[in-house]
């Protein structure tokens, strides 16, 4: 069955920006580049293959995940720290809150929440996805059992050679800062919250992004048709690949 999608394009010329407030103008292109970055590494998070693969395949398909997530990780930390610096602090909190659909309400409020009570995902980016941490590191190394297994897969191909013995000891680390009981519910959460995180974000700037434009710019919607786009769950990124 063929799926086609609708995509709605808005149009405008840097002179119709003119209308908007020039503090909210860099706003919103940043903003839209906060949206941008979240959307296409949350679907990486995704791309990956349940197919019978060889043991380094899998290991080097766990490894782009967790880099991916942990850069997903690290940028919705700064999207918070941003809103804090730029949205919350100012009036424009109050102006656009209130200029907010009910789906940007809710989303916003349960960002407030999250990062309210939430601190790992500012450890995460601060010392393992953003920064090398030695003494993390040294720490994590330590706690580990003597029979604790290190692997390194070197290859010909320039770009195929994987250090999942560095893997095993980041995420460990990384797992560590969750505050769970057991390293399956760190994994969990790890997971579940940076998704969830993110799909607010998405919302919140999205409906954001949306009340400037409908407030400022007065611009027409044109709908386009992407014909028969691919499912993600049939897509993913191979870590061995021939040159």
């Amino acid at each position: 069955m063929v799926i086609t999608m609708k995509i709605f394009k808005i149009a405008f010329k840097k002179r119709d920006i003119s209308a908007i407030p020039k503090r909210e103008q860099i706003l919103f292109f940043q903003i839209g580049t906060m949206l941008n970055e979240i959307n296409v590494l949350q679907k990486t998070t995704r791309l990956r293959s349940d197919e019978c693969l060889t043991e380094i395949e899998k290991k080097g398909q766990i490894t782009q995940l967790f880099i991916f997530h942990g850069i997903l990780v690290g940028k919705l930390w700064e999207c918070w720290e941003f809103l804090r610096k730029n949205f919350f602090k100012s009036s424009l909190a109050l102006e656009y809150e209130e200029l907010l659909s009910n789906e940007g309400k809710s989303s916003l409020r349960k960002l407030k929440q999250f990062f309210g009570k939430n601190k790992w995902m500012s450890k995460v980016r601060n010392r393992f996805t953003f920064h090398y941490d030695a003494d993390e590191l040294q720490k994590q190394l330590e706690l580990m059992t003597d029979d604790e297994l290190f692997e390194i897969f070197l290859a010909e191909a320039q770009g195929n050679s994987l250090f999942y013995c560095s893997t095993v000891l980041n995420l460990s680390a990384i797992l560590g800062k969750m505050d769970a009981s057991d390293e399956v519910t760190s994994i969990e959460k790890y997971f579940s919250e940076t998704l969830e995180a993110s799909g607010n974000f998405i919302q919140f700037f999205n409906h954001f992004l949306g009340a400037i434009a409908e407030k400022y710019l007065h611009v027409r919607l044109e709908e386009v048709e992407i014909p028969d786009p691919p499912s993600i769950k049939t897509l993913f990124i191979p870590f061995v690949i021939s040159r």
